[in-house]
């Protein structure tokens, strides 16, 4: 434990510092100071460790760590071979829709037209396999291949609750 807790005192700068709880079972509870250093944390997705990923969740008191649910990561997916004219957050938004749900405000729709490729924040089903991309339709009725790169996409999984203490 006091590993992961050098680790991520180094990565996450937080304001008031947290605790690191052992929980069995690759099961960790990270009990923080201050809630908005839980905000900035998650915000901050995905975090690693050792390689291997690391699924976060907001716990809320009382809460039973056996019955929660580590099935969720957010991720920063790139979304490759657009046509030209479809270079815009709404319409990579719907594309990569199909991987997750897509993060509300997960980018400024004028801040990433030109360029080769969008960034969408998603939010995936971590127990399911990754969408490598998908087949689109565009209104001229030409088809395409969309491929998906993730961002920091890790190993495996650790699975760790965040607390305000």
């Amino acid at each position: 434990m006091e590993v992961i807790a050098r680790t991520f005192k180094l990565l996450w700068h937080v304001k008031k510092g947290f605790e690191v709880r052992d929980m069995g079972n690759h099961c960790v509870l990270f009990v923080f100071m201050e809630e908005s250093d839980i905000d900035k944390v998650l915000a901050g997705e995905p975090w690693s460790f050792d390689k291997n990923m690391v699924a976060l969740k907001r716990v809320l008191r009382p809460a039973e760590v056996r019955g929660l649910n580590f099935d969720r990561v957010s991720f920063w997916i790139q979304v490759h071979d657009l046509p030209l004219g479809s270079l815009n957050m709404w319409i990579a938004s719907d594309i990569v829709s199909l991987a997750g749900m897509v993060n509300p405000g997960s980018g400024d729709a004028e801040e990433f037209e030109g360029g080769n490729y969008m960034r969408v924040r998603v939010s995936i089903d971590i127990t399911k396999p990754l969408s490598r991309g998908r087949k689109v339709e565009f209104e001229n009725g030409e088809e395409s291949w969309v491929c998906f790169k993730y961002e920091r996409l890790p190993n495996l999984c650790y699975w760790c609750g965040c607390l305000t203490h």
